[in-house]
C-alpha cells in the first residue's frame, strides 16, 4: 500500500490481519471445518488475506439463524420504521468508513481507488438510504369483487422469508448492498454469499452490521461455500451510432461504457454498430482514448484502468482475443496482456468482426470492443442486427433525432436503453430480457421481489 497516501491504510492493515471469519447468528465464527482460502490482490498476484472456507455445515447454521430471526426473533416484530432506521444507519456507517472500504475494494478487486471511492462506496451508501424509505411504503390494496353478496377483499404484501443472496466480483460491495437493502426493507432475513475472488468488503460490512446493532441472524455472511459452476446472466450490449450523433460525446461515452472497470461490467457496451459515415471517426477516437488510458494498480492515483480480477479471467479474455484474431478480426489497438505481472490486459478494439465470431456473440467480460459498420437506413433492420443475440440486458443509442431515439427504444429487446449516455439510478428498474436474467432490481420492483402477495376475502 506504499503507492498512495491514504487515510484508511492503518484501519485496512488491521482489518486484513483480523478478517476471515463468517458472520452467523450475530457472531464472527470460523468455518466448521476450520478450512480457509487465500484472497489475491489481482494487481500483484500476492496473497493479502485468508478467509474462512464455508461449506454445507456452515450454510446450514446460517439458515437456522436466519430462519429463527425471521420466524420468532425481534426482526419480524419490529415496526417498519424501526427497520428503516437500521438500514439507514448502515448506509451512514458506509459513508463514515468510505476511505477504508474503498481501499479494501481496490486491493481485493483491482479497480482504481478513485473509482471505488467516488462511485462504488457512495453508491452503496445511497442504495441503503433509498431502500430504507421503502420499508414504510410496502402495502396491500383493497379490491371490488363481482361475487354475489357482501364481501370485503384485500391483499397483504409480506416478506418471502429467508433470502439467499449470491453476488459477483465485479462490484463487490455495490452488488452485496443491492441485494441486502431491498431484502431487509421487505422484512426478510438474509444469507449473503460474496464471490470467492472478492469477499473482503462483505466481511467488513459484516463488522459494521454488528456495530450498528442488527438483531442476530438477520444478516449472515458465508464465504466460499459453492462448488465451481457457471451462471451466465450478463450481456453483450449493442452500441448503435447514427450519423447525426454528437461525435465527441459519443466517443467519450463509447469509451467509458467498455473500458470502465476493465470491461468487467454486465451492461458493458461491447458491440459497436456505427453508420459507415462516422464509423472511422468513432473507431479512431475510441482507439486514441484507449491508447492514452493509464493501466496499472488501482492504488496508484494516476491509474485509469486496473487489472482483471483473477488469473482465470485473464485467461478467458486473452483466449477470446486469440480466437478473434484467428477468426479474422483485425486489432485496431491493444489485443494482448499488459505487463509481466498482475492480471492486466490492454484496452482493445477489434474491427472487421462478423456475427459468426465468438468475440461478437459471446460475453468476454473484459475491455474489448467489437466493432462493425452498417449502411442500412431501416430501423427495423438495424434493430434486428442489434437484437441478434441471446442476451438483452442493455443497449446504447447515439443520435440527435428524437424520433429515431424513441423508435429504436421500442424496437430494441433490452431491459435498459440508454440514449446519448445516462447511468443507473435507484428509481429505475434494472434487469434483462432473454438470457440476461429474470426479474428486476432497483425501484419498487426491486423490493417487491422479496415479497409475496396474499389475497384475503371476507363475507360480511
Amino acid at each position: 500500500m506504499d503507492d498512495v497516501a491514504f487515510s484508511g491504510e492503518q484501519q485496512v492493515s488491521a482489518f486484513l490481519a483480523r478478517c476471515g471469519k463468517l458472520l452467523i447468528d450475530g457472531k464472527q465464527v470460523a468455518a466448521v471445518s476450520g478450512a480457509t482460502f487465500d484472497v489475491i490482490n489481482p494487481a500483484t498476484e500476492q496473497v493479502i488475506a485468508r478467509v474462512a472456507h464455508g461449506e454445507k455445515a456452515d450454510v446450514d447454521l446460517a439458515v437456522i439463524a436466519a430462519r429463527k430471526a425471521f420466524d420468532g426473533g425481534p426482526w419480524v416484530r419490529m415496526a417498519p420504521a424501526e427497520r428503516a432506521k437500521l438500514i439507514y444507519k448502515l448506509g451512514e456507517a458506509i459513508d463514515r468508513h468510505a476511505d477504508e472500504l474503498a481501499l479494501i475494494e481496490t486491493l481485493d478487486n483491482g479497480k482504481p481507488l478513485k473509482a471505488a471511492r467516488n462511485i462504488d462506496i457512495p453508491s452503496s451508501a445511497e442504495k441503503l438510504r433509498y431502500y430504507a424509505g421503502w420499508a414504510t411504503k410496502l402495502h396491500g390494496t383493497t379490491a371490488d369483487v363481482s361475487l354475489p353478496g357482501d364481501w370485503h377483499a384485500y391483499t397483504l404484501r409480506e416478506p418471502v422469508g429467508v433470502a439467499a443472496l449470491i453476488v459477483p466480483w465485479n462490484f463487490p460491495l455495490m452488488m452485496a448492498v443491492s441485494k441486502i437493502a431491498p431484502a431487509l426493507a421487505a422484512g426478510c432475513t438474509v444469507i449473503l454469499k460474496p464471490a470467492e475472488q472478492t469477499p473482503l468488503t462483505a466481511l467488513r460490512l459484516g463488522e459494521l452490521i454488528q456495530d450498528i446493532g442488527f438483531p442476530p441472524g438477520v444478516i449472515n455472511i458465508v464465504t466460499g461455500n459453492l462448488k465451481r459452476v457457471t451462471l451466465e446472466l450478463g450481456g453483450k450490449s449493442p452500441v448503435i451510432v447514427f450519423p447525426d450523433a454528437n461525435l465527441e460525446q459519443t466517443i467519450e461515452g463509447v469509451s467509458r461504457f467498455i473500458f470502465t472497470n476493465a470491461g468487467q461490467v454486465c451492461a458493458a457496451g461491447s458491440r459497436l454498430y456505427a453508420h459507415k459515415k462516422v464509423f472511422d471517426r468513432i473507431v479512431e477516437g475510441v482507439a486514441a482514448r484507449a491508447q492514452k488510458l493509464k493501466v496499472g494498480p488501482g492504488i496508484d492515483a494516476t491509474t485509469e484502468m486496473g487489472p482483471l480480477v483473477s488469473q482465470e479471467q485473464l485467461d478467458r479474455v486473452t483466449g477470446y482475443l486469440q480466437s478473434g484474431r484467428e477468426a479474422g478480426a483485425s486489432v485496431v489497438t491493444g489485443g494482448k496482456r499488459f505487463g509481466q505481472s498482475g492480471y492486466f490486459v490492454e484496452p482493445t478494439i477489434l474491427a472487421d468482426t462478423t456475427v459468426d465470431m465468438a468475440v461478437r456473440r459471446e460475453e468476454i467480460f473484459g475491455p474489448v470492443l467489437c466493432a462493425a459498420t452498417f449502411d442500412d437506413d431501416s430501423l427495423d433492420a438495424i434493430a434486428a442486427e442489434a437484437n441478434n443475440t441471446t442476451y438483452g440486458l442493455s443497449a446504447y443509442v447515439w443520435t440527435q433525432n428524437l424520433g429515431v431515439a424513441h423508435k429504436m427504444a421500442k424496437r430494441l429487446k433490452s431491459g435498459f436503453i440508454r440514449i446519448n449516455g445516462g447511468g443507473l439510478d435507484n428509481a429505475l428498474p434494472f434487469g434483462g430480457y432473454k438470457q440476461s436474467g429474470w426479474g428486476r432490481e432497483n425501484a419498487r420492483e426491486g423490493v417487491e421481489t422479496f415479497t409475496e402477495v396474499k389475497s384475503v376475502i371476507i363475507g360480511l
